[in-house]
């Protein structure tokens, strides 16, 4: 009896995991798809918040200018060419 419940609970374990992998891989944009920007987005803004707060604010180059220095004096980790390609890529409307 305890055989089997060792090896029901198993399997529900490895069905599980196996479904939250393949629900994270399929709303996940494959690397591949994404512009330098946008990686870049994923990497260095998502440390501090969520990267989807970056992609749904429009602002102006000036306005990004600032939201990236404000950030990079709370400890970011941006220098200017990734900033340059960020605010590039965040003020062309995608």
């Amino acid at each position: 009896m305890k055989h089997q419940f060792f090896w029901t609970a198993l399997l529900v374990i490895l069905a599980v995991g196996i479904l939250a992998a393949c629900t994270q891989a399929a709303t996940d944009t494959p690397a591949a798809d994404k512009s330098e920007a946008e990686i870049l987005i994923d990497e260095r803004c998502s440390t501090c918040h969520s990267a989807s707060k970056v992609y749904s604010e429009t602002l102006t180059r000036e306005q990004w200018l600032s939201v990236f220095e404000d950030m990079i004096a709370k400890g970011a980790d941006v220098d200017e060419t990734e900033t340059t390609i960020m605010i590039d890529w965040l003020v062309s409307g995608n």
